[in-house]
């Protein structure tokens, strides 16, 4: 079957967030597949899902709008295409991570619409990229394994040295004010569901006698 970790069958006005996809296995739309309606998710982790033939982390088909923000997808995979998401409809990326997939491509278009803002997106098929994406192999995403690293679900901590650091955009509208672990985001916000901490830095302190 498909879509083992949801699956929207015209469905509209539908709102996913703060939650984890992981180790699902399918046909097609491992962790999600949305046919025939429109979603929104916002602050969610899609991680080592399997889809046999397309679209392991999500599938996007039919007279369908699927729009992401601040979502991770991390070493998801499928066979024929699109490791993170494979779409055939519109689909509307902003603040993401699409990464470490492990076939050709992390983001397949086929004959949908992609408008994406703002995203690492490691590799891609049959759309053009936004010029403020960040595309190609990133040896600098330095991201943690799955993990709990706080919150109710598990995510993938963003290290120190990362490139997805404060190099987010504060224009995504319904930007969400927390991160995935319900953490505030700073007015740099970070790509994808994890937001990265700064260590506080002490002032120093001198003592006269």
């Amino acid at each position: 079957g498909s879509g083992a970790g949801l699956y929207l069958n015209t469905c509209t006005d539908n709102f996913i967030s703060y939650s984890t996809f992981n180790n699902n296995r399918a046909n097609s739309g491992a962790g999600l597949l949305n046919f025939n309606s429109s979603t929104m998710g916002v602050n969610n982790t899609f991680s080592a899902n399997l889809a046999t033939a397309v679209g392991g982390g999500a599938m996007n088909v039919g007279n369908s709008t699927l729009r992401f923000a601040n979502c991770t997808f991390r070493k998801n995979e499928s066979k024929y295409g699109g490791d993170s998401v494979y779409n055939s409809a519109e689909l509307n990326p902003e603040n993401c991570i699409f990464a470490g997939g492990t076939q050709e491509y992390d983001l397949v278009n086929d004959g949908g619409t992609v408008n994406t803002y703002r995203n690492i997106i490691e590799s891609q098929d049959g759309f053009p990229l936004n010029s403020y994406d960040v595309t190609g192999p990133q040896p600098n995403l330095k991201m943690g394994p799955l993990a709990d690293n706080g919150g109710e679900t598990m995510t993938h901590a963003l290290l120190r040295g990362s490139i997805a650091i404060d190099s987010g955009s504060v224009a995504v509208v319904g930007l969400p004010m927390d991160d995935q672990r319900g953490v505030l985001r700073d007015s740099k916000p970070d790509f994808g569901a994890f937001e990265y901490v700064h260590p506080k830095t002490m002032p120093w302190l001198f003592l006269l006698e």
